[in-house]
């Protein structure tokens, strides 16, 4: 599984950078971890390629966790990838992850990310349970319609009435 082993973290020491490149580790190269921080995923911008490829190394390492901690369908539903807060909540997991386990962490970072797992674990749980999803039937996300179609719903003209209410007319829609 890539990036999922003890070497696949990223150096700890944010700022500490050689030729001003912030988060460059000095000594990443020696110690075998790459050259900068994990950074978080930002999935939405993503281009469809970029996204797949990002997908399928999370579900490396979502497979890794489900064994490695016997998760059940309660943690982390089957269809968990179909579901963007799933997504988004394991992907902050497995930053947090290879933080902990760069191998210039001290042995006590392994002590914060079980700590952060356990965390983890509650949100997961709660993000499972809205789901609605059992081990052989996914359920799709329910979206607000007022999210999902804020001018049909009439969301939009609502809102810039509030604002117009704080700040005084005329307050428009961006275009």
């Amino acid at each position: 599984m890539s990036g999922t082993g003890p070497g696949a973290g990223h150096p700890a020491e944010p700022g500490e950078g050689r030729d001003g490149v912030e988060g460059v580790d000095p000594f990443a190269e020696f110690l075998g971890a790459p050259q900068q921080l994990p950074r978080p995923i930002r999935w939405d911008d993503l281009e469809p390629h970029a996204h797949a490829a990002a997908l399928h190394d999370l579900a490396d390492w979502v497979r890794w966790l489900v064994v490695r901690y016997a998760l059940d369908q309660r943690d982390v539903p089957t269809c968990w990838y179909r579901h963007a807060a799933l997504v988004e909540e394991l992907s902050a997991l497995r930053g947090a992850w290879q933080i902990a386990y760069d191998p210039a962490q001290p042995a006590t970072a392994a002590v914060d990310w079980h700590a952060t797992l356990a965390y983890g674990r509650q949100r997961l749980r709660e993000w499972a349970i809205r789901t609605g999803c059992r081990q052989r039937e996914h359920r799709p996300d329910s979206i607000e319609p007022w999210a999902a179609d804020p001018e049909g719903s009439g969301w939009t003209t609502g809102f810039y009435i509030h604002l117009d209410s704080i700040v005084g007319p005329p307050t428009s829609p961006p275009p």
